[in-house]
C-alpha cells in the first residue's frame, strides 16, 4: 500500500499520515479515480474514429478486401470470410453487406451513404452475388458487422492500484534501469522512440528488432536480456505508446503516433543500423506483429526475415 502511494504526487506528505488515515485516503482516491474513469470512457466513446484516413482507407479496403472477395477468392472462401465479419444470429442479408461496405470504405453506416456512395455499394453487392452465384435476401437479417468504431467502449474497471503497478513495471525510468546495464541506449527515429544495443561484434550482421505486444517492454524484460546476451549484432526495441502503460494513470495519455508515422519511424530506425542495402531480422509478438506486417507490406526491403509469435495481423493485412 505505502509503496503504491509513494508513486503518487505529494508522496512525502502521504508518508507522514498514520496507517488508518492512509487507508481512508486510499479509498477516497479509488472512488475519485472510478468517477474519472467512467467520465473518460464516456468521452472517448463519443469521439469520432480518429484513425480514419478518408480516400486512403477506401482505396485500401477495396484492394485488400472487396477486390479479392469479388474477383479472386473461390465462392466457399468468400462466403466464409463474409460470415466471419458479422456477429449475431440469422442470415447475412443485402443491407447487412451494404453496412459492411459503408463502414470499410467510408466509416459510415449504410443509411448514411450519399447517393453516389450508395450506387457504388449496390454495384459491389451485385458483384459479390455474381461471385457467390446466389442473391442476398432483402433488408437486414439480424446480423451486425464488426464495425467496432461505431460501438461504445465497454468499461471493465480495474482499481488504481492495478494501473500504478502496470505503470511502475513499464515506465521509461524502470525500463532504463533494466536495459541500460545490458548496453541499451534510448534513441529516436522520427516520431518513434526505441532502445538500441550496439553490435558487440560488428561483422555486418542484420540488426534484430523486437516489436512488443500490449504492455510495453515490461513483460519482456527476460526476453530482452536473453536477446542481449545471445545476439552479437545490433538489437532494436521500438516503443509503441499506443499499447504501453507509459503514462501515469492520473494524466491524459499523449496523442497516439499514427500508423504512417510508426512505419516511417521503423524504416528510419532500420536504415540507420542495417548494413547498406540490407534489412533487419524482425520478431513480433501479439499486436507487435501488426507493425511487422505493416512494414513488410510498405518496405519489404527493410525485412531480411520475420517471425510472428501469437500474431493478430493475418486477417488485417
Amino acid at each position: 500500500m505505502e509503496s503504491l502511494l509513494a508513486s503518487l504526487p505529494g508522496s512525502a506528505l502521504l508518508a507522514a499520515l498514520p496507517g488508518s488515515a492512509l487507508l481512508l485516503l486510499w479509498v477516497v482516491i479509488e472512488l475519485l479515480f472510478y468517477v474519472r474513469y467512467r467520465a473518460w470512457v464516456r468521452a472517448r466513446s463519443a469521439e469520432p474514429h480518429a484513425t480514419y484516413r478518408g480516400a486512403a482507407d477506401a482505396a485500401e479496403a477495396l484492394d485488400i478486401l472487396w477486390k479479392p472477395l469479388t474477383s479472386e477468392f473461390p465462392p466457399d472462401m468468400v462466403r466464409n470470410i463474409l460470415e466471419s465479419w458479422f456477429v449475431g444470429d440469422g442470415a447475412v442479408c443485402y443491407e447487412d453487406v451494404v453496412d459492411l461496405y459503408a463502414w470499410t470504405l467510408h466509416n459510415k453506416r449504410g443509411d448514411g451513404l450519399s447517393r453516389t456512395q450508395r450506387r457504388a455499394a449496390d454495384e459491389m453487392v451485385l458483384k459479390l452475388e455474381r461471385r457467390l452465384g446466389d442473391s442476398f435476401s432483402a433488408g437486414h437479417g439480424g446480423r451486425t458487422p464488426l464495425a467496432y468504431t461505431f460501438e461504445d467502449l465497454q468499461p471493465y474497471y480495474k482499481p488504481l492500484a492495478w494501473f500504478l503497478f502496470q505503470y511502475w513495471c513499464t515506465c521509461t525510468p524502470v525500463t532504463a534501469l533494466v536495459l541500460r546495464p545490458q548496453g541499451f541506449v534510448l534513441r529516436r527515429a522520427g516520431a518513434l522512440q526505441y532502445w538500441h544495443r550496439p553490435a558487440r561484434d560488428p561483422d555486418g550482421s542484420a540488426p534484430l528488432v523486437f516489436c512488443h505486444g500490449v504492455g510495453g517492454q515490461g513483460p519482456y524484460f527476460i526476453l530482452c536480456r536473453t536477446l542481449a546476451t545471445s545476439y552479437t549484432g545490433d538489437i532494436l526495441l521500438p516503443m509503441f505508446t499506443s499499447s504501453s502503460m507509459v503514462t501515469p494513470p492520473w494524466r491524459e495519455p499523449p496523442p497516439c503516433v499514427t500508423p504512417a508515422e510508426t512505419v516511417a519511424g521503423l524504416k528510419e530506425m532500420v536504415s540507420r543500423h542495417a548494413p547498406p542495402g540490407g534489412g533487419a531480422l524482425w520478431l513480433g509478438h501479439s499486436i507487435g506483429c501488426a507493425w511487422v506486417a505493416a512494414l513488410v507490406r510498405a518496405h519489404p526491403n527493410c525485412v531480411a526475415a520475420a517471425t510472428f509469435v501469437d500474431p493478430i495481423c493475418f486477417g488485417l493485412f
